[in-house]
């Protein structure tokens, strides 16, 4: 009974109510804005990164595994899922410009400790 009550005392950090936060108004915008499930993802996975940031060369990366991925589906005729892919490397290079400023910053602050 008492672990049930220690668990029941342990609040969410406040790191993890901003990410419940941001899930939700991800979804909420999602509704109202009628997205596909595809857009609704990508949103997800760049405010995932904003919170927690990785390098900016993997979604670099991603981007250019996107333009191959276009170019080739558009030898083969798909023009749909081409376009689809364009768009996912579009977002891709927005989140490398996104990712690439707060590098640029989190180096100008590591420079000013010093």
């Amino acid at each position: 009974m008492k672990k049930m009550f220690k668990k029941i005392k342990k609040f969410p950090s406040p790191r993890n109510v901003v990410e419940i936060i941001f899930l939700a108004l991800a979804v909420a915008m999602a509704a109202y804005f009628q997205w596909e499930l595809m857009n609704l993802a990508f949103f997800l996975v760049f405010l995932h990164l904003l919170i927690h940031p990785i390098p900016s060369r993997f979604p670099a990366g991603a981007a250019i595994a996107f333009l191959v991925l276009t170019a080739l589906l558009l030898v083969f005729g798909m023009k749909d899922w081409a376009e689809k892919m364009a768009v996912l490397a579009y977002y891709s290079m927005i989140l490398i410009v996104v990712m690439a400023l707060y590098e640029k910053d989190a180096r100008i602050e590591d420079n000013c400790r010093e």
